[in-house]
C-alpha cells in the first residue's frame, strides 16, 4: 500500500462516533484503505477519498459481524461522514470530509520533509 500516512486530529477524541468502537473502527478502517490518488478500477474511476469494498470485506478485515458493520455504516451516513453508491457486487463508499483530514502541505514545508 502507497500513501504513507493520513492525518488525524486529537479532535477525533470528541468526534460524535469515538465511543461507538464499530463506528470508530470503521471509519479509520475506510480512512486507512481510501484512494490516496486518483486510480481506475474495474472500469471506474476512483477518486482520492474512495473505497471500494463489500460489507463482507469490512467485516472480515474488521472481526466484526455485517449487521455490524451495516449498523457502523448507517451512523457515518446520517452524520454524513460518508456517502455510498451500491451495485450488485461492491459499494462505492466516499469520505465527505476527506480533504479536511489530508490535506497535505506543500511549498517550504513540503520542501523541509522530502530533506
Amino acid at each position: 500500500m502507497e500513501g504513507g500516512y493520513i492525518k488525524l486530529y486529537r479532535k477525533f477524541t470528541e468526534w460524535e462516533w469515538y465511543e461507538d468502537p464499530n463506528t470508530k473502527i470503521v471509519f479509520l478502517h475506510l480512512l486507512m484503505t481510501a484512494a490516496w490518488k486518483k486510480t481506475r478500477w474495474h472500469g471506474i474511476d476512483i477518486e482520492p477519498e474512495q473505497v471500494v469494498t463489500t460489507r463482507r470485506d469490512l467485516a472480515e478485515a474488521l472481526g466484526l459481524s455485517e449487521q455490524s458493520v451495516r449498523t457502523a455504516i448507517m451512523h457515518l451516513l446520517s452524520t454524513k461522514e460518508i456517502t455510498k453508491k451500491s451495485t450488485n457486487k461492491f459499494s462505492v463508499i466516499t469520505i465527505e470530509n476527506w480533504a479536511t483530514y489530508q490535506e497535505f502541505s506543500t511549498g517550504a514545508n513540503h520542501q523541509l520533509t522530502n530533506n
